[in-house]
């Protein structure tokens, strides 16, 4: 893609905005850092760096990339940002593990009277399993009651993994105890939890009960399981 974008520039044809967002999306592909920059500078030279498209696409391949002060400095060029915006800046802060920077982008974005999203959500408790901040996902919690995102699952097993993570038992396995429906996404969530609370005698009960709903598990999940087993007579009994 990149070839074909510089020998398009060769034979003197200018790109537009449609061709810039393919090209950018190759430069994070590949991870094209000084290449993407350069993209940048030229989509600033010829006006437009305003396009609210190109600059989503722009704050994306930085937060991939890992460079967050040039994402910032690009989002700060705008004076009317959405959640797609932020949802780039707090998902590439999570991807590096920078879990406090996430949540500050979100309190951010919610001065600025947006409200978040399920993908803000979905990655914004992550950053609370990274910083183990108890209390905002319980704030998040609400929120997710309050539109109603409580009744998908995604947004529930990203809850537990949080509450996990944050050393709740009891907000993690209030949210299990409410799903109408179970995955091995749900389980190998909740799981760790009762080793790490030393509820392992739950474990085998756990393994039973997920068998009896028809789940298939995999090497992972039985790695996770096995964890939880305190000696191998439990395993044995199951």
């Amino acid at each position: 893609m990149l070839e074909c974008f510089s020998h398009m520039q060769s034979q003197g044809s200018l790109p537009n905005v449609v061709t810039y967002i393919c090209t950018l999306k190759a430069c994070i592909s590949l991870k094209a850092i000084r290449r993407g920059q350069e993209i940048h500078n030229e989509i600033i030279e010829r006006g437009f760096d305003s396009d609210p498209c190109l600059v989503a696409i722009l704050v994306y391949a930085y937060a991939k990339c890992g460079i967050f002060e040039d994402a910032i400095v690009v989002i700060g060029l705008l004076s009317s940002r959405g959640n797609v915006l932020w949802n780039s800046l707090i998902s590439g802060y999570v991807e590096y593990g920078y879990g406090e920077e996430a949540l500050k982008c979100l309190e951010r974005m919610q001065l600025e009277g947006l409200f978040p999203n399920f993908v803000t959500f979905i990655c914004s408790l992550r950053a609370c399993s990274i910083t183990g901040s108890l209390d905002k996902a319980r704030e998040m919690h609400d929120d997710i009651v309050k539109v109603g995102f409580h009744m998908v699952q995604s947004i529930n097993n990203s809850l537990i993994d949080a509450y996990v993570n944050c050393k709740s038992i009891f907000d993690a396995n209030y949210v299990f105890d409410k799903l109408s429906a179970r995955c091995i996404v749900s389980w190998t969530a909740i799981i760790p939890g009762y080793v790490e609370y030393g509820l392992d005698k739950d474990v085998p009960g756990c393994l039973n009960q997920m068998q009896l709903e028809g789940l298939v598990l995999d090497a992972g999940t039985y790695a996770i399981i096995l964890k939880g087993f305190g000696n191998f007579e439990a395993l044995c009994s199951v």
